[in-house]
């Protein structure tokens, strides 16, 4: 057997004289089949695109669903798959590639047999070189990249996406990207040019550190968020060259793997009214702490959310022991039955207002006039705010006030009731004893007449003389008592009273009056009778006085419970001012006269010329308060 030494010494001299064995075709196709590529040959010594195909791998039938052989039998097969958009640039590739006689790369989209669908290839092509250096053909090796081609677009869809977001961003904003230690401004947005008044625009491809030399903060934050991989914000005072300070919110967003967008908010304007909105609101927060009127807040159920310290304890309570507390326990017993209406005229109508009487922890009752609203905007429930003013003074200074004027009414009609009995006492008194001592008088001359035939001549006519001066006497007697109280108020009622006195102006003033009575008499007390009487005679009054008419219409009529006045003249008429005058004396006295027993006097002008006075009397009404003692 030869020894180690001698098998490798003939080895080595088979080796000089045997050359190694190229690889077999089925090797190498086995090899080809291992690839993801498709690889083939194509023979064309000739026109570039009409060659022969002698080699095609057998992936070929994964991508197209056609097998090698069909290639081989049919060399346009492969070009009839080729979508016809892309056939001119195939093409022109493979042209250039036979004209340069070096490599190429084509793209084009090769269709699927049974799904008809295209994919997307990228071909790398090599000539392969004949005698005299003339491309006889080629190889190649194609692979499918429609899922990179796809990625592709995405990503430039996604890059085209963010710059359009980037450029509208409507505060200025700053993209940094790193190189090396540092970081340079790649680009920025278009409202950064607007802030910055143009100047940014010289910035770009500056570095970080230089622009940022004396924010070493700025410098550290970009860094950061991208070390951290975390967005960052900040809140800032920045200050421009121009000497201008704003207030900066800056946010530090990282983008993998070396960029990081700085988004910058001026918030000058927002802090500057932040600040008013908290001095407003501190200015809010005194006024209720201090106001002295009830400030409320509560739900639509009625249960008090806030209440200021001032109603508080004008109710005896603290604060905190109203909240939670409903507004109806705070009312007193007798009027908590209404609060339910008011909670749903709250919902329906979104306010209420009016009195709401309190009562105190102590059992005081105070009143308060109310102005209530719905709030249901900037709230997370609907809640009912409110402010209460307390009248309980004011209502008892209106009662005084009410009370006193009560008691003046009843003492103008005290002194018109004291007048009328003094006016009936003195008539009385005239028409019992002057008018008796006259009468007498009379009766006395007239038996001396008789008794004086054989005096002289003279002493009839003296004493017939007397006699007239006793009658004059006599009428000037009854026409006083008249005035004063006339007897056919007391004897016949106002009606006939109303008649006589018509006919007694017209004889006396000269000017015609018209009356239209009532036929039987109204059932009025003394008192209401001669308020009826006594406005009569002054409207008449002012008729005599002030109008110039010539005719005026007296009506008098009744129904079952009130009885109606009016007194219409033709003169010159009266004005609203004269009407409303504090001169016109007669006009409040009837005024006066008629409130005080319920009735109403209106005065106003006609419709052509003169005055009309209407009075409306109850005949029954309520009593006034006596007078004061």
């Amino acid at each position: 057997m030869p020894s180690r030494r001698g098998r490798a010494a003939s080895r080595k001299r088979r080796g000089k004289s045997v050359k190694a064995r190229a690889p077999s075709a089925a090797q190498f196709e086995r090899i080809l089949a291992n690839l993801d590529e498709i690889t083939y040959e194509v023979a064309s010594p000739g026109d570039p695109m009409a060659g022969t195909v002698v080699f095609v791998s057998r992936q070929v039938e994964v991508l197209v669903g056609h097998r090698p052989e069909e290639f081989k039998r049919d060399p346009t097969l492969w070009f009839q798959l080729v979508h016809r958009d892309d056939v001119p640039s195939v093409t022109q590739a493979t042209r250039e590639m036979y004209e340069s006689r070096r490599p190429g790369t084509r793209r084009y989209r090769l269709r699927h047999r049974s799904t008809g669908q295209y994919r997307w290839i990228e071909d790398r092509v090599v000539p392969r070189l004949g005698a005299g250096g003339r491309v006889v053909g080629y190889y190649g090796a194609a692979r499918d990249v429609t899922d990179r081609i796809a990625a592709d677009a995405h990503l430039r869809q996604s890059e085209e996406r963010f710059r359009t977001f980037f450029q509208n961003i409507p505060e200025p904003a700053y993209l940094w990207r790193r190189t090396g230690d540092d970081f340079e401004l790649a680009t920025h947005n278009t409202a950064s040019v607007t802030y910055t008044d143009g100047q940014v625009t010289s910035l770009v491809g500056r570095r970080l550190r230089d622009l940022y030399a004396e924010r070493p903060d700025i410098v550290a934050d970009v860094g950061r968020c991208l070390a951290e991989q975390s967005v960052l914000t900040r809140q800032m005072q920045y200050r421009f060259t121009t000497g201008k300070v704003v207030d900066l919110e800056v946010w530090y967003v990282p983008i993998p793997p070396d960029t990081v967008v700085v988004h910058t908010a001026d918030v000058t304007e927002r802090r500057r009214a932040e600040a008013a909105l908290q001095e407003s609101e501190d200015r809010y927060r005194d006024l209720v702490e201090h106001s002295q009127d009830l400030i409320c807040i509560h739900d639509l159920d009625g249960l008090i959310i806030s209440i200021n310290p001032w109603a508080a304890r004008m109710l005896g309570y603290e604060p905190a022991e109203l909240l939670g507390m409903s507004v109806r326990d705070a009312l007193a017993p007798e009027v908590r039955h209404e609060f339910d209406q008011y909670l749903a005229d709250i919902r329906t109508a979104g306010a209420a207002q009016g009195l709401m009487l309190m009562q105190t922890r102590t059992g005081e009752r105070r009143i308060w006039e109310y102005r209530n609203t719905l709030r249901t905007e900037g709230v997370a429930a609907p809640v009912v705010r409110g402010m209460a003013h307390d009248i309980t003074g004011r209502k008892r200074a209106e009662d005084m006030v009410r009370a006193s004027r009560d008691r003046l009414r009843a003492l103008a009609v005290e002194l018109h009731n004291v007048r009328e009995a003094e006016r009936a006492a003195i008539a009385r008194e005239i028409h019992d004893e002057f008018g008796q001592v006259l009468t007498g008088l009379k009766m006395d001359l007239t038996w001396l007449i008789d008794r004086s035939a054989a005096s002289p001549k003279d002493v009839p006519e003296r004493i017939g003389a007397m006699l007239e001066l006793v009658d004059r006497s006599v009428d000037a007697v009854r026409r006083m008592a008249s005035d004063l109280r006339p007897a056919v108020l007391d004897d016949l009622g106002i009606a006939a009273a109303i008649e006589w006195l018509a006919e007694d102006f017209s004889k006396h003033s000269g000017i015609e009056c018209h009356c239209d009575v009532l036929a039987l008499e109204p059932a009025l007390g003394p008192d209401r009778a001669t308020a009826v009487f006594r406005i009569a005679q002054e409207a008449l009054t002012n008729v005599a006085r002030h109008s110039g008419a010539r005719h005026v219409e007296i009506i008098f009529t009744a129904t079952d419970d009130a009885v109606s006045l009016k007194v219409r003249d033709d003169g010159k008429g009266i004005n609203e001012r004269q009407v409303a005058s504090v001169r016109s004396i007669g006009l409040i006295g009837m005024r006066e006269r008629a409130g005080s027993l319920g009735g109403r006097v209106h005065v106003r002008p006609g419709i052509d010329r003169g005055t009309i006075v209407t009075l409306e009397m109850p005949i029954k009404g309520p009593s006034l308060p006596a007078a004061a003692p």
